[in-house]
């Protein structure tokens, strides 16, 4: 069985290849490289080479570490280590590995670095596809577009970002922060040195530095060249090392700044032997690829994956050492070297070309103990990658070759990120990361804890007493700052504004009778009355088996009052109030009183972990911990609290539960006034097309919906509907329950259905391809409150014969309609779209936006009625209007688009508009197609003018010109521009008034490879008096001589709210436009 670009053959081929250069490498210790084998156990390694660390003096340091306030160098001329600062935490991953202690690591060890993968290269790309969106689609024959383009192997958990995200990079330098990382070796080996990525990245580490926080060193990873015009190591120095205000940032080794250079096409590293530098730089060899002369002065990036066992080594007086070691997770994609290892080949590998291993780090384990077993000396350890994500497609125009096309990365299984994915094995690596560090570098014990005391929130100093309380619990200042920045794929925009109350401090106590809890934010607390305002959560027997991923009891779920709030304990599997307690809130600190009997605290010895929240979008959602609010401390970390104090059940402070309105189940959804006017009866309803025989149960996060509608219904059916025999269907809506209690769900199906309530999976019947044909059946039950919950019933008709979907009972189904919310086509409707599809659709359905295809193109209306459509005209020039009506106005307005003019045969996709680059002084961007295309804002229209490259990089030559409105005329409030084609000018008028004219010539040049000599090269923007205000030309490119007209939303510059878009009737009688009405 093939599949488009790849064999299956190649890949088993390749990782029997593997196999044989482990061996070959590898030497004695080869066979230890059966990964099928390897426990995940991240405890059984010894660090310190078999040594005993347990007489290690408790708590004390021998060196200095690293500080943001500077660098003072080693004996040896080294920076200094960044030591592991969260040692007062503990953590268990999603496949139950805990953290190891300093019981198991020893203290910090002396002269140990690590160093980390990093990469912006998304700052200067943007990318066309998500490869496991291309195989959940097809697994059999998928399609990663056009050849050369820049594609993710997968999302990751914050979205598709760029590598200039400020928001993103100081969330990576605070997982840094966490891991202990001391340095990042920024790849810039592909000949770019993504300047205003660079400029932006040090900004931001420069800042963070100044605001306290400590963040990895910096090493260069560059071409060994210095020519002084390219992506070589002479130019990053000069344009970034000589700058004051990033001096402290260099990682140092032996005396001055490190960079890792690579090697030119000869092999050869002409900046060894630049008198320019050999004083300013200490160089290291680095490279992926075998090299024979590697050895001595190589720092090798992740080599004990790739080619067997090998290390760069330092000749002392008495004793050869490695000086560095690289391992990963995984290798290259193109080799078959996956993160399984030998279980990445054929025998292994599913229909999506992944494995059932795939999560469970035994490639990057594997890598560890042999470092550890060999090498227990090694000084620094480099460990890859970080924001890696993407790779270019390299697929073979035909399927010959044994090539998967994707040299670095491919998908789950074929690729190397640490970084936290959306959804799959989520933050396993970044866990096994931090595990690896600790046991290579070793980690701080935990502080000693106080004695018992006793800090009543009635107390009139309590605030004074807690600062005699240990230890202090610290999170990082900062992480709640808001995010708004475009993404890399698409036209997504990031938004996240969730960040609320700064948690920057906690303590912990307790006496006889209660424990006590402090936290303080960084400014003063917002109201009480917040949602999910400063929530506590309590493991209170430290055991992740038990409660809500480990949490036994929840205060602040719901504030009552001033002084008092609730208690909840998980139970019959949601947050259940069983009583309340005493708090004090005041400007920036707040303290919880909490009876020990109340959460199971009785015995003698407290082993208890606690974790603070604010603002969370969903307290049963990991992926919102992750992403939302303010955790601390982060992630799936926890402050760990143990000590030995005898209960005596005295003092207790006790509180009255509350006679009505207690938590009893899922909370219902609240609704805003406009949503709660805007309910009707009915569900929203999506179908997405599958391939005959799909392999098992759709995650329709990844596929492309074939078309959306609604349907007033009463029951959650599909067989009078559903047209087809490979066919998911997503039902979405709320459902609304009357009182209080717990409901049970039944679905029957063929062949699998799941159910969700507010979220959670209630009703489990995901599609077995091994059982038998037939009706099925699954129940499941929740305790709601009552009122509204969100309901999504995702349903796959996968084996041919009758589909079939039931859920029983009589239910209330509603939905919230929003008659001014534009529908994207181009995520709507699909290119195996047809009419037949709609008409039967069309039966059963109230369609939101309906569409038809028109000579090739995409027509159809808006919900309530009005046409739009990609206007796909015979003649060879056109005029309409369109109505905009624009809001939410941010930075720069590079949103939402009219294209007057593209080529008529390049389609406009997601992908085809315009991305401001991120270098301010090269106005310059990746895009799909040349035109002219227009940009509204509030109270300013854009023509712009923008030419596509020709070559495989499709770089786009951008200008544009800012128009203001008449006084008056808004976007903000609806206003009308129309476009008069005349084939060489296009008026454009506002409100009726010309407001600009763009004028275009062919003006030849002999020397343009490409150029095509009946298209016009020359453009000229004017103003409503005739002056030339604009002008470009078209090098090794054109502006489209005539071409289509198209209504297009870009990346969330500002909100569109609403968009009306028809053509004027019209005659053309070969010099002039004729109105017709």
């Amino acid at each position: 069985m093939k599949i488009k670009g790849i064999k299956r053959i190649g890949l088993l081929l390749i990782g029997l290849m593997l196999i044989s250069i482990f061996s070959a490498c590898g030497g004695e210790d080869a066979s230890d490289g059966s990964y099928a084998n390897v426990s995940t156990d991240l405890s059984e390694v010894s660090t310190d080479g078999g040594e005993d660390t347990s007489s290690e003096p408790s708590g004390q340091l021998t060196f200095v570490p690293a500080s943001p306030e500077g660098q003072v160098l080693t004996e040896k001329g080294h920076s200094p280590q960044i030591i592991i600062r969260n040692y007062n935490e503990t953590a268990t991953d999603a496949l139950g590995r805990v953290l190891p202690t300093s019981e198991e690591t020893g203290m910090p060890k002396e002269g140990k670095y690590v160093g980390l993968f990093y990469s912006y290269v998304t700052a200067g790309h943007n990318c066309d596809n998500d490869n496991s969106k291309s195989l959940a689609v097809n697994p059999y024959n998928p399609d990663f577009g056009p050849r050369w383009e820049i594609c993710f192997w997968a999302e990751p958990e914050t979205g598709y970002h760029r590598g200039d995200d400020v928001w993103q990079i100081r969330r990576d330098m605070y997982y840094f922060a966490m891991a202990g990382v001391d340095f990042l070796y920024v790849d810039l080996t592909n000949g770019l040195l993504y300047e205003g990525a660079t400029k932006v990245f040090l900004d931001t580490c420069a800042q963070m530095r100044a605001e306290g926080q400590m963040t990895p060193y910096i090493v260069p990873w560059c071409f060994g060249t210095a020519t002084e015009n390219g992506g070589d190591i002479g130019s990053f120095y000069n344009q970034f090392m000589t700058v004051e205000k990033y001096k402290d940032l260099w990682f140092h080794w032996e005396g001055k700044p490190l960079a890792l250079i690579k090697p030119q096409d000869d092999g050869t590293y002409p900046i060894l032997n630049d008198a320019r530098f050999s004083d300013k730089l200490t160089f290291r060899k680095a490279w992926t690829m075998p090299n024979p002369q590697r050895g001595e002065g190589y720092w090798l990036d992740n080599n004990v994956v790739n080619f067997g066992y090998g290390y760069g080594y330092r000749d002392s007086k008495s004793v050869r050492f490695a000086e560095c070691i690289g391992i990963g997770c995984a290798g290259f994609a193109n080799f078959g070297a996956g993160r399984s290892g030998r279980l990445s080949t054929e025998s292994y590998l599913n229909d999506f070309l992944e494995t059932d291993t795939q999560g469970l780090g035994l490639v990057f384990e594997d890598a560890f103990k042999q470092v550890m077993r060999k090498n227990p000396e090694c000084q620094v350890l480099l460990i890859s990658r970080w924001n890696e994500w993407v790779a270019q497609n390299f697929t073979h125009p035909d399927d010959k070759g044994t090539d998967t096309g994707f040299v670095d990365q491919f998908n789950a299984e074929f690729s190397r990120d640490i970084e936290p994915m959306k959804g799959g094995f989520t933050d396993n690596y970044f866990y096994q990361m931090c595990s690896i560090i600790r046991r290579f570098k070793g980690v701080m014990p935990a502080d000693e804890v106080s004695g018992e005391n006793t800090i009543y929130e009635a107390d009139p100093d309590v605030f004074e007493k807690w600062q005699n309380v240990s230890p202090v619990y610290t999170d990082f200042r900062g992480d709640t700052t808001h995010r708004d920045h475009p993404g890399a794929l698409g036209n997504t925009r990031y938004v996240n504004t969730t960040g609320r109350n700064d948690i920057v401090e906690s303590r912990i106590t307790a006496d006889g009778g209660n424990l006590y809890v402090y936290v303080r934010t960084a400014e003063n607390m917002t109201s009480y009355k917040d949602k999910n305002w400063m929530m506590l959560f309590i493991d209170a027997d430290s055991d992740k088996n038990t409660g809500w991923e480990g949490y036994d009891y929840l205060v602040n779920y719901e504030v009552v009052s001033d002084t008092v709030t609730t208690l909840c304990a998980y139970k019959d599997g949601v947050w259940q109030e069983i009583g309340t307690v005493a708090y004090l809130a005041n400007g920036d600190r707040m303290t919880v009183t909490i009876p020990r009997s109340l959460i199971g605290l009785t015995d003698k010895t407290l082993n208890v972990n606690f974790h603070w929240m604010d603002n969370v979008s969903d307290i049963y959602d990991l992926e919102s911990w992750f992403t939302t609010g303010d955790s601390a401390p982060e992630r799936r970390n926890n402050y760990s609290y143990k000590q030995d104090i005898d209960f005596t059940g005295e003092n207790e402070r006790f509180l009255p539960a509350r006679e009505s309105g207690a938590i009893s189940g899922m909370r219902p959804v609240t609704f805003t006034d406009e949503e709660q006017n805007s309910l009707e009866e009915g569900l929203k309803v999506s179908f997405y097309p599958l391939v005959e025989n799909y392999p098992s149960q759709p995650d329709f996060r990844l596929i492309d919906v074939l078309m959306t509608g609604s349907k007033s219904t009463k029951t959650i059916t599909a067989e009078d509907f559903v047209y087809s025999s490979n066919v998911g269907m997503l039902f979405e809506g709320y459902i609304y329950v009357e009182q209080n209690g717990a409901y049970e769900f039944e679905l029957s199906y063929d062949d699998g259905a799941k159910l969700f309530i507010d979220g959670r999976l209630v009703v489990d019947g995901t599609y077995d391809p091994n059982a038998a044909d037939g009706i099925k059946t699954a129940k499941g039950s929740i305790i709601l409150e009552a009122g509204y919950h969100a309901i999504r019933v995702e349903y796959a008709e996968l084996k041919g014969g009758n589909a079939y979907l039931s859920l029983e009972g009589d239910w209330k189904f509603f939905r919230v309609v929003d008659y001014k919310k534009t529908v994207e086509a181009g995520l709507i409707l699909r290119e195996d779209f047809d009419n037949t599809t709609f008409d039967e659709l069309e039966k059963h359905f109230d369609i939101e936006a309906t569409f038809t295809l028109e000579n090739g193109w995409l027509c159809g209306n808006w919900i309530d009625g009005r046409r739009f459509h990609y206007v796909a005209s015979e003649l060879k020039y056109y005029t309409f209007e369109t109505r905009i009506i624009a809001g939410g106005i941010v930075a720069r307005p590079y949103r939402s688009a009219i294209a007057l003019r593209i080529p008529t045969d390049q389609p406009i996709s997601k992908t085809s508009l315009y991305v401001p680059d991120n270098n301010d002084s090269d106005p310059t961007s990746y895009l799909g197609t040349s035109g002219i295309f227009l940009y509204c804002a509030e109270n300013t229209l854009e023509v712009a003018i923008h030419i596509k490259d020709e070559t495989r990089f499709r770089k786009v030559h951008s200008v544009g010109y800012t128009f203001t409105l008449p006084e008056g005329v808004s976007f903000g409030k609806g206003a009308v521009i129309r476009f008069e084609d005349k084939g060489e000018t296009i008026d454009i008028y506002c409100e009726g008034d010309l407001l600009a004219t763009v004028r275009l010539s062919k003006k030849e040049r002999a020397d343009a490879q490409y150029w095509k000599g009946e298209s016009y090269r020359y453009a000229e923007v004017l103003d409503a008096n005739g002056k030339v205000v604009l002008t470009t030309e078209g090098y090794e490119a054109y502006v489209p001589a005539s071409g289509n007209c198209a209504v297009v939303e870009r990346a969330n510059f500002f909100k569109l709210d609403y968009i009306e878009l028809y053509q004027l009737g019209y005659t053309y009688n070969g010099d002039e436009i004729v109105l017709t009405d």
